[in-house]
């Protein structure tokens, strides 16, 4: 949760501000905690979405090098906040579990994503291109897991295999010098990668009667490797987007930008780290005879962002270009986009009130410490201090759960004034001279609202009745 998503993935937990390890009902524990799945009777499916709404701005700040006039005098940025563009992205996610008829036991199988925006859009011409344009970014994990339990001591574990599926847009620039942010010397670079990682989640759970449990996971880090294509888009009046003969001081309209210049090698690879993560749990539920009135849970994470240090994007190149009427072939040195995250820690608070055993109501909410630095913050993942408060309700007609929630997510503007994310240059091997693109004012919100259903089949019980069986 700390850096590329949120507390609250499915609408149960969405609903208790991410408080919902302990307390899960259904065969969602195969990733909150799978010593959990233990607890669950029968044969049961559930299927969630998360419908983001997210809203951000970004109002840069500094003096360009170049001016709309063509001067080179350091005029400050002349422009409005930029938005980006909002829209609903949703997040679905599938679970499925059975006991196979044994005590203590349970299997699971699922497929779903981490609670996160996967989808952005920026101006393309704006002061935010040097940092993104768009992001289409999807994970998925496809998971297997059991659960088991022994005198109260409960213990579980998750096999998963996750898919990346990314595509990047940005600005870079053609410039064979310091760039000034000349137009003319625009890049629109994509990224198209995909990549395939093994992880996992153990778990463990103690009960100690039916009122009070503890519990506690683990989940293994990824290291994405992703292979794909990278494609450039020069400007036409650019310095490496002219056509073959064309000299630099002449007249420059044709739109076929790029005809000049082209990638001999259009391959690329992406690298990028994701944390483990530990967390740890306890949860009270105050019982009237065999069910449940309330609940409340305290969850505390930890999460080691500190290992995404960069995005690196390699693309072997080189670039074939024309200056004057000789083609020249000009090296692409490795993209690093810094991020120097930090490790982060998160504190989460919810629970239930089954009103009756018609009507479950719940609500929580969470804190998040920042991942990213003030210095190297950026528009692709706004991870700034975060605050959530959520709430919502399950309805139960005979064997279905119908969960309805809504998940509020609340970023803590920030200022920069000591960025130090450049313009990119992959032309040069020095990008430390390059303006700093990242100064600016940041502001975010998410709005998340989840839906969901399970199916109980085979005697499996609602949460209306005890978590923890005799």
């Amino acid at each position: 949760a700390g850096g590329f998503g949120f507390p609250g993935n499915g609408t149960k937990s969405a609903a208790r501000g991410g408080a919902y390890m302990l307390s899960v009902t259904g065969p969602e524990a195969l990733q909150f905690n799978p010593a959990l799945l233990s607890r669950l009777d029968g044969h049961q499916v559930t299927v969630n979405t998360n419908l983001h709404l997210f809203a951000a701005e970004f109002d840069r700040a500094g003096n360009a090098p170049y001016s709309e006039k063509g001067s080179f005098d350091g005029d400050p940025i002349d422009n409005a906040a930029v938005q980006a563009e909002t829209l609903l992205f949703p997040a679905p996610s599938l679970y499925l579990s059975s006991d196979l008829g044994l005590d203590d036991f349970s299997l699971a199988i699922a497929a779903y994503g981490p609670n996160a925006v996967g989808h952005r859009k920026w101006p393309k011409d704006g002061p935010q291109r040097f940092l993104l344009i768009e992001s289409e970014v999807l994970e998925i994990y496809y998971s297997l897991a059991a659960g088991y339990n022994l005198g109260g001591f409960r213990f579980g574990g998750t096999f998963q295999l996750a898919q990346l599926l990314a595509k990047f847009k940005t600005v870079t620039s053609s410039a064979l010098g310091v760039p000034d942010e000349n137009p003319n010397d625009d890049a629109v670079t994509s990224l198209d990668v995909t990549d395939l990682q093994p992880t996992g989640i153990l778990g463990v759970a103690y009960d100690v009667n039916q009122s009070l449990s503890f519990g506690a996971i683990y989940r293994f880090p990824i290291d994405f490797v992703a292979d794909g294509t990278v494609t450039t888009e020069f400007a036409p009046c650019g310095l490496a987007g002219k056509k073959p003969g064309m000299g630099n001081n002449e007249n420059c309209e044709d739109k076929n930008g790029g005809v000049g210049a082209r990638l001999t090698d259009d391959t690329a690879k992406f690298k990028v780290s994701e944390p483990d993560e530990f967390q740890v749990a306890a949860r009270y539920a105050h019982l009237d005879g065999d069910r449940e009135i309330f609940d409340v849970e305290l969850l505390v994470g930890y999460e080691r962002w500190s290992v995404l240090k960069d995005y690196e994007i390699i693309a072997p190149g080189p670039v074939e270009i024309q200056l004057g009427n000789s083609p020249t072939e000009l090296i692409l040195q490795p993209n690093l986009i810094p991020h120097r995250w930090k490790d982060t820690y998160s504190v989460r608070l919810g629970g239930d009130i089954n009103l009756d055993e018609f009507l479950t109501v719940r609500l929580g909410g969470f804190y998040d410490t920042a991942a990213s630095k003030s210095a190297y913050s950026n528009i692709d993942f706004i991870a700034h201090d975060r605050y959530g408060i959520g709430f919502g309700a399950s309805i139960y007609a005979g064997d279905f759960d119908i969960d309805l929630g809504y998940l509020a997510v609340i970023y803590a503007d920030r200022e920069v004034t000591d960025g130090d994310v450049k313009v990119l240059s992959p032309l040069q091997a020095d990008n430390s001279n390059n303006p700093v693109a990242n100064n600016g004012s940041y502001k975010a919100f998410n709005n998340v609202f989840s839906v969901g259903f399970t199916y109980r089949y085979d005697g499996a019980r609602n949460a209306y009745t005890p978590r923890v069986t005799e």
